[in-house]
């Protein structure tokens, strides 16, 4: 997963999927990473230091670049989604590993 370069004092509104209470920035790519339908964030410092991180399901690209709006201090920071998928099998386990996502997934053994 590759983070595209921020948007100071911006914030994508209308397609949050969660919002965390994360320590910094590098948390809130990190949830990203973990939810499968993250494809971009919004960052900004809450009052007691930490920070609010927003999911996003839709990055800033053509249509929804309009959806992008003013906030001080926030960040708006949109993922590259590319769509190349890597298969590994281990034993009896499939590993689907993408830019956006990781999945595994078990084999049923035929008697």
């Amino acid at each position: 997963m590759i983070f595209k370069e921020e948007v100071p004092n911006k914030t994508l509104h209308s397609h949050v999927i969660r919002t965390e209470k994360v320590l910094n920035e590098g948390s809130c790519r990190l949830q990203c990473y973990l939810e499968p339908n993250c494809v971009s964030i919004n960052v900004g410092p809450l009052k007691d230091g930490s920070h609010q991180c927003d999911l996003n399901d839709v990055t800033d690209d053509k249509e929804f670049a309009v959806g992008l709006k003013e906030k001080a201090g926030f960040t708006y920071n949109g993922v590259e989604v590319r769509s190349a998928i890597a298969v590994q099998r281990l034993s009896d386990t499939i590993y689907l590993i993408s830019d956006n996502n990781f999945r595994h997934l078990n084999l049923l053994k035929h008697a």
